[in-house]
């Protein structure tokens, strides 16, 4: 069996990444292959793919877009809870995902469409419409946003911002612990880390999540001040995990991809965390 294509490690200096962005299989703008042209078009050399729940639809390793090579990771945004609290788990993989993994997630996006239809029956408002047969499948994942812009569209409310206030904690929250997600994607050979955590929670929660098995924590993003991204360096450094970032990139904003990416040193310890995968 011919073993699976790795990522250069170390990358080369001039190569620029992005591992957090999304289509239309969840809650982005665009397809996998639009997304992927943008990359190009973007300067990008290395792209993960993070849906949400959902496994990815195109081949780990590189490909070439509009004449240009670019490497796609195989990667998801899984979400959890901790504490109580919904929380968000990139998993990144150093070749393909692995085949009890994928069917993982598409139980997780299952779990979307059934979350997504008892929301609507809370809300009880007409005109919304149920989850599609794609989403029971577990082969698209709905999300708030979804429900939001059906509101928007049905007419109960004029902008999305106006329908995530009136949704307020009628959407059910996940049921997977986070620290299960850990655990079943660094079985799985992946790479555990904690998606855009808000700076208070990563101060109280990124010790003990480093014990359950996080590797990283989302600390170079858009948006984040200089004072911001300084703790959450130095928090990784107390307690033993990387800084990983990424765009979080949706295409429903002025922001176009490869406007914000990490430098091969940034990416470094991510790549070295992935090569041990």
């Amino acid at each position: 069996m011919t073993p699976p294509m790795r990522l250069p490690s170390p990358l080369p200096p001039s190569w620029r990444v992005d591992l957090h962005c999304h289509t239309d299989r969840s809650d982005g703008r665009h397809s996998a292959e639009d997304l992927l042209r943008a990359a190009v078009l973007g300067g990008i050399d290395v792209l993960a793919i993070t849906d949400h729940d959902l496994p990815p639809a195109w081949p780990a390793g590189p490909v070439e877009i509009e004449g240009r090579p670019i490497w796609l990771l195989h990667a998801v945004e899984l979400t959890g809870v901790w504490e109580g609290v919904e929380q968000h788990l990139l998993v990144y993989f150093p070749g393909e995902m692995p085949e009890h993994f994928r069917a993982f997630c598409q139980t997780r996006a299952q779990v979307r469409a059934a979350r997504y239809d008892e929301a609507i029956r809370r809300l009880g408002l007409d005109g919304l419409p149920p989850a599609d047969a794609a989403a029971l499948a577990g082969e698209r994942a709905l999300t708030s946003f979804h429900l939001a812009q059906a509101m928007v569209q049905a007419g109960h409310v004029k902008t999305r911002a106006e329908a995530f206030t009136r949704l307020g904690k009628l959407m059910p929250i996940q049921d997977l612990p986070f620290a299960e997600g850990i655990r079943l994607g660094r079985e799985a050979g992946g790479v555990a880390v904690w998606a855009h955590p808000e700076l208070a929670r990563a101060m109280a929660w990124t010790g003990k999540l480093a014990k359950v098995g996080l590797q990283g924590i989302e600390g170079l993003r858009p948006g984040l001040g200089k004072s911001v991204r300084n703790t959450l360096r130095t928090l990784s450094r107390k307690h033993g995990v990387f800084l990983a970032g990424g765009s979080d990139w949706h295409g429903w904003h002025p922001m176009r991809l490869g406007d914000f990416t990490l430098d091969a040193q940034q990416a470094a310890p991510f790549v070295a965390a992935l090569g041990r995968g």
